[in-house]
């Protein structure tokens, strides 16, 4: 979050600069998407407007400005740039599940970290930091109580205080 809104401020800074809050325009901030979104991905330029696009609702709120320029813009983004995920079919999944479990040995954690994935639905940040102590083989539960930041090379703390919890995982 924190380098989301570090790399927002830097475009504001960018294609802004100079520019007061009340001269930007409905036809301005779409000039702006048209320009950004010409080399940005679809998901970058939607995270990056959500932002400025609140920021500029509470310039509304707080009386800076009447209303709120960034409203009905249309978005613009490069197609290729997107990414297309495919999904496992059913019947890969299980031929994956098979062939992870045929191979398990407690030196490979990775085989583990991957049916932990597919069997809980965890996030790979909170599946990188478990520890044999999180996994209770009698009650077949995983608890999640940290999450490791790939980012900082490091274990913290959830993000959130819900992102605690204990998941039920099927017995194996």
């Amino acid at each position: 979050t924190k380098r989301r809104y570090s790399y927002t401020i830097g475009i504001v800074d960018k294609y802004f600069k100079g520019v007061k809050i009340k001269d930007i325009s409905r036809a301005f901030y779409q000039d702006f998407i048209n320009e950004y979104g010409k080399n940005h991905a679809k998901n970058t330029v939607v995270k990056t407007t959500r932002l400025i696009k609140s920021s500029l609702k509470d310039a509304v709120a707080d009386g800076i400005i009447a209303k709120n320029p960034a409203v009905h813009i249309n978005m613009v983004y490069d197609t290729k740039r997107s990414e297309h995920v495919d999904y496992l079919s059913v019947e890969e999944l299980k031929t994956l599940v098979k062939t992870l479990f045929a191979g398990l040995r407690e030196d490979n954690t990775s085989r583990y970290m991957i049916l932990a994935g597919i069997f809980t639905g965890a996030r790979i940040g909170e599946i990188m930091a478990l520890s044999w102590d999180d996994i209770d083989f009698n009650n077949c539960t995983i608890t999640i109580s940290k999450s490791y930041d790939y980012m900082n090379k490091n274990i913290k703390e959830p993000k959130t205080a819900s992102s605690c919890r204990t998941i039920t995982a099927p017995a194996v």
